[in-house]
Formats: structure tokens, sequence, C-alpha cells
């Protein structure tokens, strides 16, 4: 089977894309730009290895709200030792790992972070994105799901082409101070992470055209089966939507035959190792499944028209991390969910790179159709279509009964509830009239949330770019501070004046955004205490004392955050995960100028979490927070 692939030749200069200019001005670099969209990537700074008495004092700011005045004495003291003992001599091995690395925690992070892990990619590793209806696009019907995978599939082709001819712009800062790494957009595409017995590995086969040829190849799969189209012509053109839109209805149409599907997707959101095994069996069996697992694995990205009809852009979530896992291929970076009925979600690896990635892609999707009012404005060549064929594994009777335990299993085991919720209150217009950062203002809304409830604080982790440096990705702002702790105590207290709650709020508020900026700049405790720690295991030195301190699981240490957290941004794109930990939740939320939305997400095995309850009680901490300013305020008249 051909493949065709990106050449050197294609994506000439009239092959248009038919985006309003409202659009192409905040994604297109313009022919006067001044960098292309990876340009930057390498003249970007070293990332920082913070001091070490730093790190350790931050660490132990964060334990306070979690621990007693004797348990903190005790952890103060394990830190002491560890400053002068064998946290130095680490951080010593440490220093120099950084000199001669540009990014000294990047492959850490990528393979103990993710890698490494056993579990299931989906529920509990991969990311999700949700888009809200899109102007001019009809939902509701077959035809409705035919028409908007038509058009989301070509500006996803779209999106690609800008990153391979390096006309995305790149990203920076809020007035332009800095530039940010671009380097996690080279794997949206082209992009699988492949199960091992220990670790698993990354294979990122995209290229921009100065560097090569890379696949050009989409995946279609429906009801479990698999269909390849090449999503570029002979010239180096994407194929239209009037043309997916014939190559859609081709595959609906084959589709309704009684043809057995293999399902072998659901083999994808077993354990990792027990995938290995399996995929490797599939392997062995014929060059057949060789080559058709080597199709899937390097395309653009999976198409997956589904059976389900989410009623709402709020059931999305749950049908992209809890839907037909016959129909989802886990390991892919980025595959495309089209509902029956015209909505759509996606799915990601988070391996591969953090939610900014995806979301700016979406946004893209999203903003190019809406301006166009869900029409196609563009002419369609007169050429003939590229073909379509579908993929077939050759499959054995131990990977059949494999597949059908599996699918009881799964069915029985629906584990992480996700769901999106809005508060329409007011939004970012609001919050910024008090001269706080919207961000802030909502993590601590989460606290109050949380203390309200359980009558005791979360830790929590909160997401923090660190993309102004060489192949920058997170570090963990520890939101919980003993300043927030004080404000939410004093929020439960009626004995406290309301102008007081306001003053404790804004103490909170400073105390996050210092933490921020901090954090920023790599300058939290908890990438520099990872560091430490994976330099412990790779010299064979013992795991210091301080990673089994009961305060350091307490804090959030290990995996163990209660409210795992982050902003997705200030555009209509929503993202989620699954919580961190069993009894926990994750709460991603996009900041709108007149609302907010959430995506919530718990184990539904845990006695402790109720999503619903949750963010009933949210509502009532945002709407408290905003009298108090104003009350406070008012006085001040």
């Amino acid at each position: 089977m051909h493949i065709r692939k990106f050449s050197s030749l294609q994506f000439q200069s009239d092959n248009k894309m038919d985006l309003k200019p409202a659009v192409e001005n905040i994604f297109v670099q313009s022919s006067m730009g001044k960098r292309k969209t990876f340009e930057g990537d390498v003249d970007l700074p070293s990332l920082p290895l913070p001091e070490l008495q730093h790190t350790l004092s931050r660490y132990l700011d964060s334990l306070k709200p979690f621990t007693t005045p004797a348990e903190y004495l005790k952890s103060f003291k394990i830190v002491e030792e560890f400053e002068r003992g064998i946290g130095a001599e680490l951080n010593e091995k440490l220093k120099e790992k950084a000199n001669n690395e540009k990014n000294w925690v990047e492959k850490w992070w990528e393979n103990y972070g993710y890698l490494k892990m056993r579990d299931s990619l989906l529920p509990y590793s991969n990311m999700i994105g949700v888009a809200p209806k899109m102007s001019g696009c009809c939902y509701g019907t077959e035809e409705d799901q035919i028409r908007n995978a038509a058009l989301i599939s070509y500006y996803t082709v779209n999106f690609c082409v800008l990153l391979r001819r390096q006309e995305l712009k790149p990203s920076e800062s809020m007035g332009g101070q800095r530039v940010f790494s671009m380097s996690q957009f080279r794997r949206l595409f082209c992009t699988v992470r492949r199960p091992g017995l220990v670790m698993d590995s990354l294979g990122v086969y995209f290229r921009t055209l100065e560097e090569g040829p890379c696949p050009s190849n989409v995946v279609i799969m429906c009801r479990g089966r698999f269909f390849n189209v090449n999503a570029i012509d002979e010239k180096g053109y994407t194929i239209t939507p009037p043309e997916w839109e014939e190559k859609i209805r081709e595959v609906l149409k084959i589709c309704e035959d009684e043809e057995e599907p293999q399902n072998i997707g659901i083999l994808t959101c077993d354990l990792r190792e027990k995938w290995c095994k399996y995929r490797e069996h599939i392997l062995q069996s014929s060059d057949n499944n060789r080559n058709v697992m080597d199709i899937i694995e390097r395309c653009l990205f999976v198409l997956v028209l589904d059976e389900d009809k989410p009623q709402s852009v709020d059931e999305v979530p749950n049908f992209c991390l809890n839907g037909d896992y016959n129909n989802r291929w886990a390991d892919k970076s980025m595959s495309i969910i089209i509902f029956k009925n015209g909505f759509f979600g996606t799915i990601y690896d988070h391996t591969a790179f953090d939610g900014i990635a995806s979301i700016t892609c979406m946004n893209y999707i999203y903003r190019a159709i809406s301006e166009n009012m869900g029409e196609w404005l563009g002419s369609t060549p007169d050429r003939d279509f590229p073909t379509l064929e579908e993929l077939k594994f050759d499959v054995d009777a131990k990977i059949m009964r494999k597949i059908k335990c599996l699918n009881k299993d799964l069915a029985d085991n629906k584990k992480i509830g996700i769901y999106r919720k809005t508060f329409d209150d007011y939004g970012k217009i609001e919050i910024q009239r008090f001269g706080i950062h919207p961000d802030s203002f909502v993590q601590m809304a989460l606290q109050l949330t949380y203390y309200r409830l359980y009558r005791k604080p979360a830790p929590c982790y909160e997401t923090a770019t660190t993309r102004a440096f060489f192949n920058g990705r997170t570090e963990t702002l520890r939101s919980c501070t003993s300043e927030c702790v004080d404000w939410v105590k004093a929020m439960l207290k009626h004995t406290f004046n309301i102008s007081h709650k306001a003053g404790l709020l804004m103490e909170a508020l400073k105390r996050h955004d210092q933490l921020m900026s901090e954090a920023r700049t790599n300058a939290g405790c908890d990438r520099h205490l990872f560091g430490l720690y994976c330099t412990a295991l790779e010299e064979g030195m013992p795991i210091p004392e301080l990673y089994n301190d009961p305060s350091y699981f307490k804090s959030g240490g290990a995996g163990n955050f209660i409210l795992s957290t982050s902003c997705t941004g200030y555009t209509a794109i929503s993202g989620g995960v699954a919580p961190m930990c069993k009894d926990g939740y994750g709460i991603f939320y996009n900041i709108l100028p007149d609302s907010i939305v959430f995506i919530i997400s718990e184990n539904l095995r845990s006695k402790e979490t109720n999503a619903e309850t949750y963010f009933s009680s949210l509502k009532r901490s945002l709407l408290d927070m905003r009298f108090i300013l104003l009350y406070s305020n008012s006085s001040k008249l």
C-alpha cells in the first residue's frame, strides 16, 4: 500500500486556506513577519535550576496548611538535614546536568511523568478538548455529522500545513516581551505513543518543509473499523470539504454492511504492559499487520465517526473520555471525534504536549469555521479524488478473545466522571474591574469551595507554563497557601466583617500572583524536588527521607494533589483530564469575558467526591467573592 507523503514541492503559495482576515491575523504569520514558527526555539534560554535554599523554603511554606505544629517541626528538621547532607550532594550533580543540557528536566518529565506510567491512557491520562457550537453549523442529524466532519477535517489539515510551512505565528507573552517555545507543536501531528513492557516510547514523524517529507494520510475510524485516505493530492493541495464529505459518506456506507468489526482500537485502552504484549503478537502475525499498524501510528491524526449522540456540548467530555473504546486509538497524539449528531470533541495523548498546543489548534478550527458561518467558500478543483482504502488486521482467536473480554471489563468499569459546567453571572471583565488577575481569582474560589464542603484545605496543583525557556513545559504552582487558608477560614465566620474578609482575599491573591511569577521561571519547588529525586534514582543513591515524609504526601507530593487544576486560557475552547488521585477533582477552566466554563472530573469509585455538588458550591463561592469586593469597595466611597 503506497502512502503519499508531504514533499518539499508541496503547498505552493496559491494553495489558499479560505480564512477570514480576523482568523488569519490571529494565527498566520504575515509575509513581513520577523520569524518562522520554530525559528526562535533554538535561541531560547536554558531552563533555570533554582537555588536549593529557595526550593526548600517554598516547599516548607506549602506544608503549613496541612500539618500540625508537631508535624511541621518534624518536616522542618528533615528538610534541614536534607539541605546539609544528601540534598546538597544531589544538587551538585543536578547542577552539572543543568550546565550541560538546555533543559535538564525535559526527558525525566517525559519518561517518569508519562512514559513509565502503566495505567490505561483512556480514561486516566489522555486530555479531552471541547468547543462550543460553531456558528452556521447544524446539529442533530447524520448529515450534520458528515458536513461538520468535512469542515473540521479540512481545517485540521490546514493547521498542519501552517506548521509545515512554519507560517503559524509563534506564541509570545502578553505585550510580546517574551517569545515562547513552539516545540510542543511539532508533536500535534504524525505522533504516537507506543506501548512498552516497562516504559513506552514516543514516535514523532512530523517534519517541516525544510526538514523533508512526512506522512500526509488521515485514518478514519468508524464502528471499530479503519479507513485510510491521503489528505493531499498529487500536486500538494489539501482535500476540500466537498471531497471530505464524499469520503466520509463512503466510509459510513461501507460500515452499514453486516461485517463484524475487528475492534482492535479497544486494546489501546488497556493497561500499557498488556497492550504491549498484544501489540507485539499482532505485529508478529503478518507483514500486513505491521504495515497497517505503521499507517495508523504515523498518520496525521485519527478522525473518529462516532455513534453516540450527546444532547449538548456539556455532554461531549463524557462521551470523549467514556465513549466506545472500540472506536478509539488512545496512543495517537490527536483524535478528532465527530458524533452522530454533529457535535465534536478531541482526545490527545498528554505525553506529546500540554493543553496550550491542542487548544491553539482547536481554537483555529473553531474560529475558521465560525467566521465563515459554517460555509465552504472555496472552490474544488477538477481532479481524481484520493482513494479510500479499508485497513484490516489479520486477527487470530487469541486477539478476538482478548477484545471480547476487554469489552466486558471496560463496560462494567466506567471509572471517571467528567462534566462541562458554565458559570454565567460574570467573567473576566468584572474580575479585572477589581484589579485582580482572573486566574488567581478562580483559584481562590476553588479553595473556598473545597473548604466549605470538606472543612479542610486541599493540596492544589496549578499548571504554570515554563515555555519561555528551551523546550519548556510546566512547573507546579502549589496554590493552597497559608494566606489562602486564612482568608477561607474567615469567609466561614460570620463574626468577621466584610472589609476584613476582602482584605484577606487581596493578601491571598497577592501571594498567588507572586508564586505564579516564580513558577513561570521554574522557581516553584516541585520540578527541582523531582529532579533531585531522579538524580538519586539514576545515581543509585538512597531515596532521601524527605520523599517518605508523611507531610510530603499530605501536601500533594508524589501525585497526591486533591485538586489538579489548570487555566486553559481565555478562548471558547475547554479542556480537561482525569483527577490526579482517587479522592480528588480535576478542575480546568477557560475564562470568557462574561462567563467561566469549567471541566470538572472525578473518580466514580470515590466516596468522597461529587462533581455536581462541588460545582453548586463553586457558584456560591464566586458570588460571595464578588459580593465582598463590591461591598468593600462601596464602603470606601
